[in-house]
């Protein structure tokens, strides 16, 4: 009679079936495929914590820059009307109050325009500085925006300081609001925080400063994200003009329809991102929110700048304009 497995001697243990193996390899199987979801969430949770955190940044260096200038930043500086002129945008402005003034310096942005400071004699400082990655104008959940190059040399090849020093500018996975679509080049100023020649003050906000957003994100993969240092073309209105520094609200956020250069209603004009549902936003208190795809957008169709205060405007119009009098709280 066969001795018991418990009488079995030292060297002569009983090894695993196949069958118990396979059941071995299909359990941990099992738990992976359970936790890689949770693992992966919560990844992604504290990536959008740190693209929040750089929002916030960002919106506290406007109010500083308010504080201190009388005026939040101009969305761009129009003072240089030749066609695909370089100008800087509000994300050089502000470099002083998000612990970058030596960048700032460097730019000689109190010196002249982005293209004339790239033609000046100073030109190659400011073409290095021009093409510095910030981490605070790059959100982490952002595929390819750790480089961001490609798509935003696509915004800038042409431009009359990139003619004669080519370079590629830093991205940045956040735009300014600029309001209401704009429909002509003359048609600069805007029911949003940020535009041409620009300077709100936080007084003018008569919506509250609670419920008007200041900053947005737009992604790189899908939208072309941004470029923190400027715009190419002040003249322009597609995206290798004022958009790539601000966004309207005439494009849905998200918009699946992909960008592109001219397209009005393109995510290459608007706000988008890359985390699931939605984006971020950070309003002119300081403060900020998660905006998901499904807020009621309704653009009414001949409504600009200049009469923006229709109520049949939706929600996401009306947050992304300051003094339409159809105020309404953040989501």
């Amino acid at each position: 009679m066969a001795r018991p497995d418990h009488h079995r001697p030292l060297g002569q243990r009983r090894a695993f079936t196949l069958v118990e193996l396979l059941v071995v390899i299909a359990i941990i199987g099992t738990l992976v495929g359970m936790l890689l979801p949770a693992v992966q969430a919560a990844r992604e949770a504290a990536r959008r914590s740190q693209c929040g955190n750089n929002l916030k940044q960002l919106a506290l260096g406007a109010l500083n820059h308010e504080s201190a200038q009388r005026s939040l930043p101009s969305g761009w500086v129009y003072t240089d009307t030749r066609t695909n002129a370089e100008s800087w945008a509000w994300g050089a402005l502000l470099l002083p109050t998000i612990e970058q003034a030596p960048l700032h310096a460097q730019l000689g942005i109190s010196r002249g325009n982005l293209a004339a400071n790239l033609l000046s004699a100073q030109w190659q400082p400011v073409t290095t500085g021009v093409q510095t990655v910030i981490g605070t104008f790059l959100c982490p959940s952002d595929v390819g925006s750790g480089a961001g190059l490609v798509h935003n040399d696509r915004r800038f090849n042409g431009g009359i300081g990139f003619a004669a020093r080519p370079y590629t500018p830093g991205a940045s996975n956040y735009v300014g609001v600029a309001g209401h679509y704009v429909v002509t080049d003359a048609d600069r100023a805007n029911s949003g925080l940020l535009y041409g020649n620009s300077r709100v003050r936080l007084a003018q906000i008569s919506d509250g400063t609670s419920k008007t957003l200041l900053f947005g994100e737009r992604d790189t993969r899908n939208c072309r994200s941004g470029a923190w240092a400027g715009i190419r073309n002040p003249q322009g209105t597609g995206s290798r003009g004022i958009w790539t520094a601000v966004g309207h609200a005439r494009a849905k956020l998200n918009e699946s329809v992909l960008p592109w250069d001219n397209d009005p209603l393109g995510c290459g004009q608007g706000f988008s991102s890359l985390h699931p549902g939605g984006a971020l936003f950070a309003s002119a208190a300081g403060s900020v929110h998660f905006i998901t795809d499904d807020i009621e957008h309704r653009h009414v169709a001949g409504i600009t700048a200049q009469n923006h205060t229709d109520p049949r405007n939706g929600v996401y119009q009306r947050l992304l304009s300051r003094d339409d009098g159809l105020s309404v709280d953040i989501p």
